[in-house]
């Protein structure tokens, strides 16, 4: 009986994926040349190679940065002006969470508090974890699944406290009396909420099981 010879590929291996439009399941994606692109063998659509999936992690390690950048400036800027009967009064984030506690509103200044403060810079965080190959191949799989689920779990209810905020914006314009402004902290509140939105968009949970 003569032996067998079988052949070996050299490169990485084809990376088996599902078509996001028709559904066909277990598609061997081969490394992609420069200048070509995968297709689904069902309905032609382009499949992303792997190379791409890679450059979105970095798009995401990106705009996760820009976030944490963003974060301090959302914190200590003044977030709104109002203005009521000549007096003038600016307040940041920190501000008035802590005039919020002092004044016994415990539920409002606790919710604030965990979803403007606390859960956007732990998501942020997580992110840096798990798309730093430092940090990550410092986690066993089984913790790089919990963290991942907690960071989707937070990012639910993470800026929740906005909704409050344009409440709050809605009852002061109904006096005239009351004139309200807006200040450079909402300014950057809202792009710390852009980027870090966009920070979870880009980031593709299969590079943590590469490895």
């Amino acid at each position: 009986m003569s032996d067998q010879v079988i052949g070996i590929r050299e490169g990485p291996p084809p990376e088996v994926t599902t078509c996001k439009h028709c559904d066909l399941q277990g598609i061997d994606v081969p490394e992609v040349p420069a200048g070509h692109h995968a297709c689904c063998p069902r309905c032609e659509v382009r499949l992303d190679p792997w190379i791409h999936r890679i450059r979105h992690n970095g798009w995401s390690l990106v705009f996760a940065a820009g976030a944490l950048v963003f974060y301090p400036l959302a914190m200590f800027l003044p977030m709104m002006s109002i203005e009521q009967l000549g007096h003038k009064h600016e307040s940041n984030l920190i501000e008035a969470v802590t005039s919020l506690l002092s004044h016994g509103q415990l539920v409002v200044g606790l919710v604030i508090l965990a979803c403007s403060v606390v859960l956007p810079v732990s998501k942020l965080l997580g992110m840096f974890v798990l798309l730093l190959p430092q940090f990550r191949v410092q986690l066993s799989q089984h913790q790089r699944a919990k963290l991942l689920h907690l960071i989707e779990f937070t990012g639910r209810f993470g800026f929740l406290d906005i909704v409050l905020v344009a409440i709050l914006v809605a009852v002061l314009k109904l006096g005239d009396l009351v004139h309200v402004a807006v200040g450079p902290g909402l300014l950057a509140f809202a792009s710390l909420v852009v980027f870090s939105l966009l920070s979870s968009y880009m980031f593709d949970p299969k590079t943590l099981w590469r490895e």
